[in-house]
Protein backbone atom coordinates (compact mmCIF):
# COMPACT_ATOMS: atom_id res chain seq x y z
CA UNK A 1 0.00 0.00 0.00
CA UNK A 2 2.83 2.37 0.87
CA UNK A 3 4.49 1.75 -2.48
CA UNK A 4 1.25 2.57 -4.29
CA UNK A 5 0.76 5.76 -2.30
CA UNK A 6 4.38 6.75 -2.88
CA UNK A 7 3.95 6.32 -6.63
CA UNK A 8 0.76 8.37 -6.54
CA UNK A 9 2.34 11.26 -4.70
CA UNK A 10 5.49 11.18 -6.83
CA UNK A 11 3.39 11.34 -9.97
CA UNK A 12 1.42 14.27 -8.61
CA UNK A 13 4.60 16.32 -8.61
CA UNK A 14 4.58 16.42 -12.38
CA UNK A 15 1.02 17.69 -12.66
CA UNK A 16 2.09 21.29 -12.83
CA UNK A 17 3.17 20.77 -16.43
CA UNK A 18 -0.48 20.60 -17.30
CA UNK A 19 -1.00 24.10 -15.97
CA UNK A 20 0.37 26.28 -18.73
CA UNK A 21 -0.56 29.80 -17.61
CA UNK A 22 -2.65 31.31 -14.79
CA UNK A 23 -4.40 29.09 -12.29
CA UNK A 24 -7.39 29.36 -9.99
CA UNK A 25 -7.76 32.90 -8.73
CA UNK A 26 -5.78 34.47 -11.57
CA UNK A 27 -6.95 36.10 -14.76
CA UNK A 28 -7.17 33.70 -17.70
CA UNK A 29 -4.81 33.88 -20.66
CA UNK A 30 -6.81 32.16 -23.35
CA UNK A 31 -5.22 31.68 -26.75
CA UNK A 32 -7.54 31.08 -29.68
CA UNK A 33 -6.72 30.72 -33.32
CA UNK A 34 -8.85 32.52 -35.86
CA UNK A 35 -7.87 30.01 -38.50
CA UNK A 36 -10.22 27.31 -39.67
CA UNK A 37 -9.36 23.70 -38.91
CA UNK A 38 -8.41 22.80 -42.48
CA UNK A 39 -5.64 25.42 -42.20
CA UNK A 40 -4.66 24.48 -38.68
CA UNK A 41 -4.54 20.79 -39.42
CA UNK A 42 -3.17 20.82 -42.95
CA UNK A 43 -1.16 17.74 -43.86
CA UNK A 44 2.20 19.52 -43.85
CA UNK A 45 1.70 21.11 -40.43
CA UNK A 46 4.81 20.91 -38.23
CA UNK A 47 4.18 18.33 -35.53
CA UNK A 48 6.47 16.41 -33.20
CA UNK A 49 5.44 13.74 -30.73
CA UNK A 50 6.04 14.89 -27.15
CA UNK A 51 7.07 11.75 -25.27
CA UNK A 52 7.86 13.51 -22.00
CA UNK A 53 4.62 15.49 -22.06
CA UNK A 54 2.67 12.31 -22.78
CA UNK A 55 4.19 10.52 -19.81
CA UNK A 56 3.39 13.38 -17.46
CA UNK A 57 -0.22 13.64 -18.67
CA UNK A 58 -0.69 9.90 -18.17
CA UNK A 59 0.88 9.91 -14.70
CA UNK A 60 -1.21 12.86 -13.55
CA UNK A 61 -4.44 11.29 -14.80
CA UNK A 62 -3.77 7.95 -13.12
CA UNK A 63 -2.76 9.66 -9.87
CA UNK A 64 -5.85 11.82 -9.53
CA UNK A 65 -8.08 8.85 -10.27
CA UNK A 66 -6.38 6.78 -7.58
CA UNK A 67 -6.58 9.53 -4.97
CA UNK A 68 -10.35 9.63 -5.43
CA UNK A 69 -10.47 5.85 -4.99
CA UNK A 70 -8.33 5.85 -1.84
CA UNK A 71 -10.16 8.63 0.01
CA UNK A 72 -13.77 7.65 0.90
CA UNK A 73 -16.50 9.76 -0.71
CA UNK A 74 -17.75 11.00 2.66
CA UNK A 75 -14.27 12.42 3.33
CA UNK A 76 -13.22 13.56 -0.15
CA UNK A 77 -14.04 17.24 -0.74
CA UNK A 78 -12.69 17.53 -4.27
CA UNK A 79 -9.31 18.73 -5.54
CA UNK A 80 -7.87 21.54 -7.62
CA UNK A 81 -4.66 23.35 -8.52
CA UNK A 82 -4.16 26.61 -6.62
CA UNK A 83 -2.35 29.77 -7.71
CA UNK A 84 0.98 28.34 -6.51
CA UNK A 85 0.54 25.22 -8.64
CA UNK A 86 -0.08 23.04 -5.59
CA UNK A 87 -2.55 20.22 -5.87
CA UNK A 88 -5.04 20.92 -3.07
CA UNK A 89 -6.97 17.89 -1.86
CA UNK A 90 -9.98 18.88 0.23
CA UNK A 91 -11.03 16.49 2.99
CA UNK A 92 -13.62 16.66 5.74
CA UNK A 93 -11.38 14.80 8.21
CA UNK A 94 -7.62 15.25 8.30
CA UNK A 95 -7.36 12.36 10.78
CA UNK A 96 -9.01 9.81 8.48
CA UNK A 97 -6.75 6.79 7.94
CA UNK A 98 -6.57 7.29 4.19
CA UNK A 99 -5.57 10.94 4.60
CA UNK A 100 -2.99 10.20 7.29
CA UNK A 101 -1.41 7.53 5.11
CA UNK A 102 -1.12 9.90 2.17
CA UNK A 103 0.19 12.71 4.38
CA UNK A 104 2.92 10.55 5.93
CA UNK A 105 4.14 9.38 2.55
CA UNK A 106 4.25 12.90 1.12
CA UNK A 107 7.61 14.68 1.27
CA UNK A 108 6.61 17.48 -1.06
CA UNK A 109 4.94 20.80 -0.44
CA UNK A 110 3.21 20.63 -3.82
CA UNK A 111 0.46 18.41 -2.39
CA UNK A 112 -1.70 20.11 0.23
CA UNK A 113 -4.44 18.46 2.28
CA UNK A 114 -7.03 20.99 3.37
CA UNK A 115 -9.77 20.61 5.98
CA UNK A 116 -13.22 21.61 4.69
CA UNK A 117 -16.74 21.33 6.04
CA UNK A 118 -18.48 19.54 3.19
CA UNK A 119 -17.67 16.50 1.13
CA UNK A 120 -17.94 16.89 -2.62
CA UNK A 121 -20.64 14.24 -2.52
CA UNK A 122 -22.72 16.45 -0.20
CA UNK A 123 -22.29 19.54 -2.40
CA UNK A 124 -23.22 17.57 -5.51
CA UNK A 125 -26.36 16.31 -3.77
CA UNK A 126 -27.33 19.91 -2.91
CA UNK A 127 -26.78 20.94 -6.53
CA UNK A 128 -28.88 18.04 -7.77
CA UNK A 129 -31.73 18.93 -5.39
CA UNK A 130 -31.71 22.58 -6.43
CA UNK A 131 -31.44 21.99 -10.17
CA UNK A 132 -35.15 21.20 -10.82
CA UNK A 133 -36.00 24.69 -9.48
CA UNK A 134 -33.72 26.62 -11.83
CA UNK A 135 -36.43 27.87 -14.20
CA UNK A 136 -38.80 28.83 -11.39
CA UNK A 137 -36.19 30.88 -9.52
CA UNK A 138 -34.44 32.42 -12.56
CA UNK A 139 -31.23 30.50 -11.86
CA UNK A 140 -28.69 30.45 -14.69
CA UNK A 141 -26.01 28.20 -13.19
CA UNK A 142 -25.37 26.15 -10.05
CA UNK A 143 -21.87 24.99 -9.14
CA UNK A 144 -20.70 22.58 -6.44
CA UNK A 145 -17.49 24.56 -6.03
CA UNK A 146 -14.44 22.42 -5.22
CA UNK A 147 -12.24 25.46 -4.60
CA UNK A 148 -14.41 27.32 -2.08
CA UNK A 149 -16.31 24.28 -0.76
CA UNK A 150 -19.54 26.19 -1.29
CA UNK A 151 -22.49 26.32 -3.65
CA UNK A 152 -22.22 29.07 -6.28
CA UNK A 153 -25.38 30.36 -7.95
CA UNK A 154 -25.72 32.79 -10.86
CA UNK A 155 -29.14 34.35 -11.50
CA UNK A 156 -30.65 35.73 -14.68
CA UNK A 157 -32.48 38.16 -12.39
CA UNK A 158 -32.98 38.50 -8.64
CA UNK A 159 -35.53 36.29 -6.88
CA UNK A 160 -36.38 37.05 -3.27
CA UNK A 161 -37.85 33.62 -2.60
CA UNK A 162 -34.60 31.82 -3.35
CA UNK A 163 -33.16 31.97 0.16
CA UNK A 164 -36.09 30.04 1.60
CA UNK A 165 -35.41 27.26 -0.87
CA UNK A 166 -31.66 27.22 -0.21
CA UNK A 167 -32.06 27.06 3.57
CA UNK A 168 -33.70 23.65 3.23
CA UNK A 169 -30.48 22.11 1.94
CA UNK A 170 -27.46 24.15 3.11
CA UNK A 171 -26.49 27.03 5.38
CA UNK A 172 -27.00 30.35 3.60
CA UNK A 173 -23.50 31.52 4.52
CA UNK A 174 -22.16 28.67 2.40
CA UNK A 175 -23.91 29.87 -0.75
CA UNK A 176 -22.50 32.55 -3.07
CA UNK A 177 -25.16 34.30 -5.20
CA UNK A 178 -24.56 36.71 -8.09
CA UNK A 179 -26.72 38.21 -10.85
CA UNK A 180 -25.67 38.15 -14.51
CA UNK A 181 -25.67 41.40 -16.45
CA UNK A 182 -28.40 41.95 -19.04
CA UNK A 183 -25.96 41.70 -21.96
CA UNK A 184 -24.93 38.11 -21.16
CA UNK A 185 -26.29 35.32 -23.33
CA UNK A 186 -25.95 31.67 -22.25
CA UNK A 187 -26.69 29.50 -25.26
CA UNK A 188 -25.79 26.34 -27.13
CA UNK A 189 -22.80 26.89 -29.41
CA UNK A 190 -24.39 25.51 -32.60
CA UNK A 191 -24.68 27.66 -35.73
CA UNK A 192 -27.93 28.44 -37.53
CA UNK A 193 -26.93 28.32 -41.17
CA UNK A 194 -28.33 30.59 -43.87
CA UNK A 195 -30.53 28.44 -46.11
CA UNK A 196 -28.76 29.89 -49.13
CA UNK A 197 -25.42 28.65 -47.86
CA UNK A 198 -24.78 24.98 -48.50
CA UNK A 199 -22.03 24.60 -45.93
CA UNK A 200 -18.27 24.45 -45.79
CA UNK A 201 -16.19 22.08 -47.82
CA UNK A 202 -13.73 20.41 -45.46
CA UNK A 203 -10.62 19.16 -47.21
CA UNK A 204 -8.96 15.86 -46.27
CA UNK A 205 -6.27 16.23 -43.64
CA UNK A 206 -4.01 13.43 -44.87
CA UNK A 207 -3.23 11.97 -48.28
CA UNK A 208 -4.04 8.37 -47.36
CA UNK A 209 -7.74 8.78 -47.92
CA UNK A 210 -7.64 8.56 -51.70
CA UNK A 211 -10.32 11.20 -52.09
CA UNK A 212 -10.10 11.10 -55.87
CA UNK A 213 -10.79 7.38 -55.95
CA UNK A 214 -14.44 6.47 -56.43
CA UNK A 215 -13.96 3.36 -54.30
CA UNK A 216 -12.41 5.12 -51.31
CA UNK A 217 -13.98 7.02 -48.42
CA UNK A 218 -12.68 10.13 -46.72
CA UNK A 219 -11.58 9.68 -43.10
CA UNK A 220 -13.47 11.91 -40.68
CA UNK A 221 -11.52 13.47 -37.81
CA UNK A 222 -12.37 15.59 -34.74
CA UNK A 223 -12.93 19.24 -35.63
CA UNK A 224 -14.73 18.88 -38.96
CA UNK A 225 -17.98 20.72 -39.58
CA UNK A 226 -21.15 18.66 -40.01
CA UNK A 227 -24.70 19.83 -40.72
CA UNK A 228 -28.07 18.59 -39.52
CA UNK A 229 -31.42 20.27 -40.13
CA UNK A 230 -29.91 23.63 -41.08
CA UNK A 231 -27.55 23.83 -38.09
CA UNK A 232 -23.78 23.49 -38.04
CA UNK A 233 -21.98 21.33 -35.47
CA UNK A 234 -18.53 19.83 -35.01
CA UNK A 235 -17.34 16.23 -35.22
CA UNK A 236 -16.25 15.23 -31.73
CA UNK A 237 -14.16 12.30 -30.54
CA UNK A 238 -14.29 8.86 -32.12
CA UNK A 239 -15.82 6.33 -29.73
CA UNK A 240 -15.69 3.18 -31.90
CA UNK A 241 -14.85 2.10 -35.43
CA UNK A 242 -18.33 3.14 -36.55
CA UNK A 243 -19.38 5.89 -34.12
CA UNK A 244 -18.33 9.37 -33.01
CA UNK A 245 -19.64 11.94 -30.55
CA UNK A 246 -21.15 15.37 -31.08
CA UNK A 247 -23.62 17.65 -29.25
CA UNK A 248 -26.77 16.16 -27.77
CA UNK A 249 -28.76 19.34 -28.38
CA UNK A 250 -28.56 18.58 -32.10
CA UNK A 251 -31.55 16.30 -31.44
CA UNK A 252 -33.60 19.31 -30.28
CA UNK A 253 -32.76 21.63 -33.16
CA UNK A 254 -34.56 19.71 -35.90
CA UNK A 255 -36.49 16.50 -36.58
CA UNK A 256 -33.85 15.34 -39.06
CA UNK A 257 -31.70 12.42 -37.89
CA UNK A 258 -29.02 12.66 -40.60
CA UNK A 259 -25.74 14.58 -40.64
CA UNK A 260 -24.00 15.61 -43.83
CA UNK A 261 -21.16 17.65 -45.30
CA UNK A 262 -21.76 19.75 -48.42
CA UNK A 263 -19.08 19.48 -51.09
CA UNK A 264 -19.44 21.37 -54.38
CA UNK A 265 -23.17 21.78 -53.80
CA UNK A 266 -23.73 18.09 -53.06
CA UNK A 267 -24.81 16.89 -49.63
CA UNK A 268 -22.67 13.93 -48.68
CA UNK A 269 -24.14 11.82 -45.88
CA UNK A 270 -21.92 11.43 -42.83
CA UNK A 271 -24.19 9.34 -40.62
CA UNK A 272 -27.30 9.21 -38.49
CA UNK A 273 -28.18 9.92 -34.90
CA UNK A 274 -27.98 6.81 -32.71
CA UNK A 275 -28.62 8.02 -29.14
CA UNK A 276 -28.33 11.26 -27.24
CA UNK A 277 -28.61 12.96 -23.88
CA UNK A 278 -29.57 16.59 -23.39
CA UNK A 279 -30.54 17.22 -19.80
CA UNK A 280 -29.88 15.08 -16.74
CA UNK A 281 -27.22 12.99 -18.49
CA UNK A 282 -25.32 15.95 -19.89
CA UNK A 283 -25.21 17.09 -23.53
CA UNK A 284 -23.78 14.58 -25.98
CA UNK A 285 -24.86 12.43 -28.93
CA UNK A 286 -23.59 9.26 -30.56
CA UNK A 287 -23.60 9.27 -34.38
CA UNK A 288 -23.42 6.13 -36.50
CA UNK A 289 -21.23 6.51 -39.58
CA UNK A 290 -23.20 5.74 -42.74
CA UNK A 291 -23.35 6.44 -46.46
CA UNK A 292 -20.71 6.06 -49.15
CA UNK A 293 -18.46 9.01 -48.44
CA UNK A 294 -16.96 8.91 -44.95
CA UNK A 295 -15.33 6.53 -42.50
CA UNK A 296 -13.56 6.83 -39.16
CA UNK A 297 -9.89 6.18 -38.40
CA UNK A 298 -8.94 2.82 -36.92
CA UNK A 299 -7.78 4.45 -33.66
CA UNK A 300 -8.58 7.58 -31.63
CA UNK A 301 -6.31 10.00 -33.45
CA UNK A 302 -6.26 13.28 -35.35
CA UNK A 303 -5.79 14.26 -38.98
CA UNK A 304 -2.17 15.28 -38.39
CA UNK A 305 0.42 14.47 -35.77
CA UNK A 306 0.84 11.21 -33.92
CA UNK A 307 -1.25 12.11 -30.89
CA UNK A 308 -3.92 9.73 -29.60
CA UNK A 309 -6.57 10.05 -26.90
CA UNK A 310 -8.67 8.09 -24.44
CA UNK A 311 -12.09 9.31 -23.34
CA UNK A 312 -12.24 10.06 -19.61
CA UNK A 313 -14.63 11.67 -17.13
CA UNK A 314 -11.89 12.61 -14.65
CA UNK A 315 -11.68 16.41 -14.76
CA UNK A 316 -9.63 18.43 -12.25
CA UNK A 317 -9.93 22.21 -11.87
CA UNK A 318 -6.78 23.86 -13.24
CA UNK A 319 -6.05 21.26 -15.94
CA UNK A 320 -5.03 22.74 -19.31
CA UNK A 321 -7.36 21.70 -22.16
CA UNK A 322 -8.07 22.60 -25.76
CA UNK A 323 -11.24 22.43 -27.84
CA UNK A 324 -11.05 21.44 -31.52
CA UNK A 325 -13.95 23.39 -33.03
CA UNK A 326 -15.11 23.67 -36.62
CA UNK A 327 -15.34 27.46 -36.26
CA UNK A 328 -12.75 28.32 -33.62
CA UNK A 329 -10.04 25.88 -34.61
CA UNK A 330 -7.95 24.96 -31.57
CA UNK A 331 -9.03 27.08 -28.60
CA UNK A 332 -7.02 26.65 -25.40
CA UNK A 333 -7.85 27.28 -21.77
CA UNK A 334 -8.27 25.59 -18.40
CA UNK A 335 -10.93 23.76 -16.48
CA UNK A 336 -12.27 26.34 -14.01
CA UNK A 337 -15.16 24.44 -12.40
CA UNK A 338 -16.80 21.03 -12.45
CA UNK A 339 -20.19 19.68 -11.34
CA UNK A 340 -22.25 22.45 -12.94
CA UNK A 341 -25.93 22.73 -13.81
CA UNK A 342 -26.75 25.29 -16.52
CA UNK A 343 -30.22 26.51 -17.53
CA UNK A 344 -30.51 27.40 -21.24
CA UNK A 345 -33.39 29.87 -21.20
CA UNK A 346 -34.20 29.99 -24.91
CA UNK A 347 -34.72 26.21 -24.91
CA UNK A 348 -36.25 26.03 -21.44
CA UNK A 349 -33.94 23.15 -20.54
CA UNK A 350 -31.41 22.48 -17.79
CA UNK A 351 -28.20 20.60 -18.56
CA UNK A 352 -26.68 18.72 -15.64
CA UNK A 353 -23.06 17.72 -15.00
CA UNK A 354 -21.23 20.24 -17.15
CA UNK A 355 -17.63 21.40 -16.84
CA UNK A 356 -16.77 25.09 -17.05
CA UNK A 357 -13.60 26.08 -18.91
CA UNK A 358 -11.83 29.31 -19.84
CA UNK A 359 -11.35 28.51 -23.54
CA UNK A 360 -13.52 30.53 -25.90
CA UNK A 361 -15.90 29.13 -28.51
CA UNK A 362 -17.91 30.31 -31.48
CA UNK A 363 -21.28 29.27 -32.83
CA UNK A 364 -20.67 26.13 -34.86
CA UNK A 365 -18.33 24.54 -32.27
CA UNK A 366 -21.06 22.47 -30.58
CA UNK A 367 -20.01 18.85 -30.22
CA UNK A 368 -16.30 19.57 -30.53
CA UNK A 369 -13.97 17.37 -28.53
CA UNK A 370 -12.20 18.89 -25.52
CA UNK A 371 -8.75 17.32 -25.31
CA UNK A 372 -5.50 17.42 -23.36
CA UNK A 373 -3.24 20.36 -24.11
CA UNK A 374 -1.12 19.90 -27.28
CA UNK A 375 -3.38 16.97 -28.16
CA UNK A 376 -2.07 16.21 -31.64
CA UNK A 377 1.43 15.61 -30.25
CA UNK A 378 0.77 13.61 -27.08
CA UNK A 379 -0.87 10.49 -25.77
CA UNK A 380 -3.66 12.26 -23.92
CA UNK A 381 -7.35 12.38 -23.12
CA UNK A 382 -10.69 13.62 -24.36
CA UNK A 383 -12.60 15.13 -21.43
CA UNK A 384 -15.91 15.73 -23.17
CA UNK A 385 -17.77 17.61 -25.92
CA UNK A 386 -18.43 21.33 -26.29
CA UNK A 387 -21.96 22.34 -25.27
CA UNK A 388 -22.58 25.98 -24.25
CA UNK A 389 -20.96 29.37 -24.74
CA UNK A 390 -21.40 32.48 -22.58
CA UNK A 391 -21.50 35.44 -24.96
CA UNK A 392 -21.47 39.12 -23.99
CA UNK A 393 -22.37 42.36 -25.79
CA UNK A 394 -23.39 40.47 -28.92
CA UNK A 395 -19.88 39.13 -29.46
CA UNK A 396 -19.44 36.20 -31.84
CA UNK A 397 -16.81 34.74 -29.52
CA UNK A 398 -17.73 33.54 -26.05
CA UNK A 399 -16.11 34.79 -22.85
CA UNK A 400 -15.91 31.20 -21.58
CA UNK A 401 -17.50 27.84 -22.29
CA UNK A 402 -19.10 24.70 -20.87
CA UNK A 403 -18.49 21.17 -22.08
CA UNK A 404 -20.23 17.91 -21.24
CA UNK A 405 -18.86 14.71 -19.84
CA UNK A 406 -19.47 11.83 -22.23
Amino acid sequence: MKNIIRKILTAILVMSVLLGGPLVGQSSDVKMSNKSLPLLFEANAATSFDEEGSAKIQEAQVSTERIQKIIPSEVFGGMYFDENQNLVVNVTDLTANSVLSLSKESTSETVVFKQVEYSLEFLENVRTKLTPFMAKYNIATIDANEVTNKIDIELYEENKGLEDLLSKYIKLEDVSISVLSDDVEICFSHEKLDETISGIQVVPQTTEEGLNSSSATTTLYPGWQIIKGGYGYTVGPRCSSSQFKTAGHAALDSTSTSFYITVSGINRTVGTMSSYSCGFGGDHMTVNIGGLWYSLPSTNRFGVGTGTYTITSNCVVGTAVEMHGAKSGISSGKITATHQSVYVADYGITIYNLVKASYTCQKGDSGAGVFSNNAINVTGYCYGTQSIGVFQNGSSTSSYSYFSYI
